[in-house]
């Protein structure tokens, strides 16, 4: 796997990746209003919303790093951004 910054054409694609593992991983255990308001077109939104509030105010991505979050299963796996913001 190669691991690179998103492209703005992207957008669609990540935000419907986001909608399909959120449903999945909530939608039975939310309310249902909120189940509703998951829509695309939320899930867009708050992407787009998200990196502009991060390189807002100054953080960058900076690259990807391993998270082992505990479960009733045991430790799981996973990579996530890592952001990074330089201070004065």
């Amino acid at each position: 796997m190669q691991i690179r910054d998103a492209q703005a054409g992207e957008v669609d694609p990540l935000a419907r990746l986001w909608l399909g593992a959120w449903h999945d991983a909530h939608a039975l255990i939310v309310p249902p209003a909120l189940t509703r308001i998951r829509t695309l077109e939320d899930f867009t939104t708050r992407l787009c919303a998200a990196l502009e509030l991060y390189e807002k105010h100054g953080w960058r991505r900076a690259g990807v790093f391993v998270h082992h979050p505990e479960t009733p299963d045991g430790k799981l796996t996973m990579e996530a951004w890592r952001y990074e913001k330089r201070l004065r």
